[in-house]
């Protein structure tokens, strides 16, 4: 089996576990018998990468298979067509209860962070605030636990500061920081930043 660069995303999850976990790419070559070129081709967009290399470099980084797959799932399902979301009259409490059992189930951010993007773009403000109070617990837990902070975690965050408690925002500050350092040292290290969770965090921060 090979891990094809097509619309699952599973090169930018591995860059992105690559960059958080630090772990140089000289060990990573050397335990995944990989060559540089095609190493960097895969994390480019280009070829593939069979299933043996892939938990090579999995084991090295200390991250699972599970956690890799969840991660790449969440990125697509983030890139949904504006054009095939719900309508305002589908954005109800059925659309949150619904986000609220994946979540429970999978533990997929995404799910969360999607219908907090729905109920913010597509239903009335008053409608909004209600639903939105419905999520509030489930993403205040997400978010106050985060040690790093993904794409997804930092849009959600957001899509919801205001209507965070600031006693919610000073515990998260800390990891937000952390994040953007663990992000310059991987810039350093010749990986891609993501500039898009860069400009989010710096955001929040200010």
């Amino acid at each position: 089996m090979a891990f094809h660069i097509d619309e699952n995303h599973y090169n930018e999850a591995l860059r992105f576990f690559i960059r958080e976990k630090g772990v140089p790419v000289k060990i990573i070559l050397a335990h995944a018998d990989i060559s540089r070129s095609r190493f960097y081709g895969y994390l480019n967009g280009s070829g593939d990468l069979a299933m043996s290399r892939l938990l090579s470099i999995l084991e090295v980084i200390h991250v699972s298979l599970d956690e890799f797959m969840l991660y790449a799932r969440s990125l697509k399902e983030t890139q949904i067509d504006i054009s095939k979301e719900p309508s305002t009259s589908s954005v109800d409490e059925a659309t949150v209860e619904s986000a609220l059992q994946t979540y429970k189930q999978t533990k997929d951010v995404a799910a969360i962070a999607t219908a907090v993007r729905q109920v913010k773009t597509h239903a009335s403000e008053e409608i909004a605030g209600k639903l939105i109070k419905k999520l509030l617990p489930t993403v205040r837990n997400i978010l106050c636990k985060r040690h790093y902070f993904s794409i997804i975690d930092a849009n959600l965050l957001l899509d919801v500061m205001d209507s965070l408690r600031y006693e919610d925002l000073q515990t998260i500050l800390p990891f937000i920081r952390k994040t953007i350092m663990q992000q310059q040292g991987s810039q350093q290290a010749g990986l891609e930043m993501e500039i898009t969770r860069q400009q989010a965090l710096l955001t929040v921060i200010y």
